[in-house]
């Protein structure tokens, strides 16, 4: 018999599967509003709080490894994940109130042939994108404030590729669609992974890419036997990849040669393991980078016994101040990343270096405790829906900037495990590089008046 702890939780992974369900229904359904953000999110929610907690209510799985015993326990799992499941929820139920608020437009207009879109700005952006984003990006981190233009950049190779990809679904291209596909879940993730070495990155854009797919792609039994096969090599993926995470690291950040690079990152398929549920060696990758849970559950503890005092609003201020660009204020004390305020938190600490995200839950929970996971949530699951509802308009009306304009800054509110400091300075990046690509660099830009600029859903 399972303890009462364990039997909660395991409703709580029920429950999780529904909001998951939810969420896709309400991208399938007809004369749908979405864009595929809101899915995104809770997809991204679900990497680094769902599998974690889902593997401490496997009857054989008994952690073992020093690091996972000298951060918490499994009550601190069970705690943690309760908190992640209320937020879920309440910005789950955030983004269906937009969907019942928001009045369906009528589209009488005849769909016309998808072939006529204009490519021509997306193809800019795609450009655009890899000269800031790539041949540039080791020159613009080394600037104050220009270092966030690189990852803005990097977001909207994101969404021109999801024009890409929606103009292939609507012209019936499957060459083009596969091409797209690969680009997005194979190419960008392995680029990442050889010169940055981190995998999540890769993964949190092919979230979003594959969100914004699953949309508009049509049969969507395809999708669902896609969804299940990616998602278990996906995973298959990770613990392998953990395998060689060290090696890999050390070849990368050590400043090894190119080929160096990639002959390490083809090891993580050399001998390629899949997946196994009783194999105690994966269950422990999954639980040491994919269990957020574990960390919340101690900061949740420390606040209710009174060991840590709530920060009271003081990381939402920050998060505010943050958005001020570093070159109009050199001294500013917000830095990218939340290992202090992890530490500070959990009362755990960790070596020099290490990157220890605090995730949205657990900041939103030490400001103000359980209702602040439930309200913050709320309201990301309302402000997420409009740009979700905007982004989907403008991409059914083949107004590109304006999509851009709404679905590149959504992209940086997708950063499940990152501090809010971290979000809002992405968002104002998104924003000021939106306006300077689309007024200043593209500014001069007109589309092609040779095709009626909206089709019906």
């Amino acid at each position: 018999m399972m303890p009462p702890d364990s039997e909660k939780t395991v409703i709580y992974l029920v429950l999780w599967i529904f909001l998951l369900a939810v969420t896709v229904f309400d991208a399938w359904r007809k004369r749908s509003d979405s864009a595929g953000l809101p899915l995104a999110y809770l997809a991204n929610l679900t990497v680094i709080h769902w599998f974690g907690a889902m593997i401490y209510v496997l009857p054989w799985y008994e952690p073992y490894h020093p690091m996972i015993l000298g951060i918490g326990s499994r009550g601190h799992v069970y705690l943690g994940f309760e908190q992640a499941f209320f937020g879920a929820a309440a910005f789950t139920s955030g983004v269906l109130l937009m969907r019942i608020m928001r009045k369906p437009e009528k589209t009488s207009m005849p769909r016309p042939a998808a072939v006529l879109m204009d490519m021509r700005l997306p193809k800019a952006y795609l450009a655009t994108a890899v000269f800031f984003g790539i041949l540039i990006a080791p020159t613009l981190t080394k600037i104050p404030s220009l270092a966030t233009i690189s990852y803005a950049a990097n977001s909207l190779m994101v969404s021109a590729i999801c024009i890409y990809l929606f103009h292939a679904i609507r012209a019936k291209k499957l060459s083009r669609f596969l091409f797209w596909l690969l680009i997005s879940l194979v190419v960008i993730p392995f680029i990442i992974l050889v010169f940055q070495g981190f995998l999540g990155f890769g993964v949190r854009i092919a979230v979003i890419i594959l969100s914004l797919v699953l949309c508009f792609y049509r049969p969507r039994w395809q999708l669902v036997l896609f969804a299940v096969i990616g998602l278990y090599l996906g995973l298959s993926l990770y613990v392998n990849y953990m395998e060689h995470r060290t090696k890999l690291r050390q070849s990368i950040w050590g400043g090894k040669s190119l080929q160096s690079r990639i002959s390490e990152t083809a090891n993580v398929v050399k001998d390629f393991e899949m997946l196994n549920l009783h194999n105690s060696d994966h269950l422990t990758h999954i639980d040491s980078r994919l269990n957020q849970n574990m960390l919340v559950g101690r900061g949740v503890e420390n606040i209710q016994t009174g060991a840590v005092k709530l920060a009271h609003g003081e990381t939402f201020r920050d998060s505010f101040l943050a958005m001020i660009p570093r070159i109009l204020w050199p001294q500013k004390p917000m830095m990218a990343g939340s290992s202090n305020l992890v530490s500070r938190f959990t009362q755990l600490f960790f070596p020099e270096g290490t990157s220890v995200g605090i995730g949205q839950i657990m900041e939103l929970y030490v400001n103000y405790g359980q209702a602040c996971v439930m309200i913050g949530c709320f309201v990301l699951g309302i402000g997420i829906a409009i740009m979700d509802q905007s982004a989907k308009k403008y991409l059914m009306m083949q107004n590109w900037k304006k999509f851009v304009q709404w679905h590149l800054p959504a992209t940086g509110l997708i950063q499940v495990g990152g501090s809010l400091v971290d979000v809002s300075a992405t968002v104002a990046a998104a924003l000021i590089f939106c306006f300077l690509i689309n007024h200043v660099l593209l500014g001069g830009f007109r589309p092609r008046k040779r095709q009626p600029y909206l089709f019906s859903n």
